[in-house]
């Protein structure tokens, strides 16, 4: 049930994003130059994971490379529609891609499959209440890891990753 400090927390909030955050979501959601150069920097990303497939650029080396090869005076930055890449791959798949393989980015990709099976059998065995909730919050907060994740290499934070895991294995443990 929601009772009235839950709501008034919540309205709290959504007006606070409503003052602060709507100019800026506005500006980054109907901007299409976003949405290219979004496209532009996965385009470049790929085609750097291409061509380092077994065991990257090394970590931490991309934007070295990315420089060297696809910024100078004799090379334009790779675009789509007249939007740059970035030099920052923009998604953790990508990220890891070209950073350290495309192995890697299996394993990467086999372990998110793993975090969530581990949230789903936990919700499934669920025999009480607190314990399904436990659960839900595993699963939404592994959502909330891999949704920004998507489109920002999210995942060279390393303290990012460490509230990651540790809530993970608090709710597993719960």
């Amino acid at each position: 049930r929601v009772n009235g400090k839950t709501l008034g927390a919540l309205a709290i909030i959504a007006m606070l994003f409503a003052i602060i955050g709507w100019q800026s979501l506005e500006r980054r959601l109907a901007d299409p130059r976003n949405i290219y150069g979004r496209l532009a920097t996965w385009k470049t990303a790929t085609k750097i994971a291409l061509e380092n497939p077994f065991l990257g650029v090394g970590l931490g080396n991309y934007t070295t490379y990315f420089q060297q090869n696809y910024v100078g005076q004799d090379r334009l930055r790779e675009s789509v529609l007249d939007a740059r890449a970035s030099a920052s791959p923009h998604s953790n798949l990508l990220w890891i891609a070209s950073e350290l393989g495309l192995a890697a980015s299996v394993l990467y990709l086999l372990a998110n499959v793993y975090i969530f099976l581990a949230g789903f059998r936990a919700f499934k065995r669920a025999r009480s209440d607190g314990e399904r909730r436990a659960a839900a919050c595993y699963l939404a907060i592994a959502v909330a890891y891999l949704i920004p994740g998507l489109t920002l290499a999210s995942g060279a934070y390393s303290d990012l990753n460490l509230y990651f895991f540790f809530l993970l294995g608090l709710l597993m443990n719960a």
